[in-house]
């Protein structure tokens, strides 16, 4: 059986020492197949530039929701269900 977690992160930028983070995602991946999914959004803690809320927007979806810091137990319970190896440990 062969199995991960797939993590995807969206940003407020590309720069990643003053960027923050605006979405987390995990996937449960068994066999191939999706089992479990995680997906929350999440407010930068910053304001977010006038390019990104015209692509994404952000602006509206992100208001009221929750920091990074404050949602990071839930993604780590949600990707501790695996092991993970010496050179991964959480």
């Amino acid at each position: 059986m062969t199995s991960y977690i797939a993590l995807d992160l969206e940003t407020t930028g590309l720069e990643s020492k003053t960027e923050k983070i605006t979405e987390a995602a995990a996937l449960k991946v068994v066999d191939g197949r999706i089992q479990d999914r995680f997906v929350i959004l999440v407010h930068p803690g910053k304001p977010i530039s006038e390019k990104l809320r015209s692509l994404r927007e952000l602006q509206m979806r992100l208001y009221g929701q929750r920091l990074m810091e404050n949602v990071m137990g839930e993604l780590l319970a949600f990707v501790k269900v695996f092991r993970f190896g010496p050179q991964y440990p959480l």
